[in-house]
């Protein structure tokens, strides 16, 4: 993947999402990773959009730190 074709903003949200997987001791970088840290993205559109619909964005949040917590470390 060409890095320098991506937005900053979708640089930043990779770079979230992999110091994430780093600092649990994750083996392995996977999507999941992606949108935990695309739902943690304050200034992002799917935390937005996700609220537009009308569903709890903190459930949300909660779920997928709870779906990282069984990553194999």
């Amino acid at each position: 993947m060409n890095l320098e074709k991506l937005t900053e903003q979708a640089k930043s949200v990779l770079q979230s999402a992999q110091m994430y997987a780093v600092a649990n001791s994750h083996q392995q970088f996977t999507p999941e990773h992606i949108m935990h840290a695309l739902l943690k993205s304050e200034d992002g559109l799917v935390p937005q959009l996700i609220s537009t619909c009308g569903a709890d964005i903190n459930n949300i949040n909660n779920n997928s730190s709870n779906g990282l917590g069984y990553q194999p470390p």
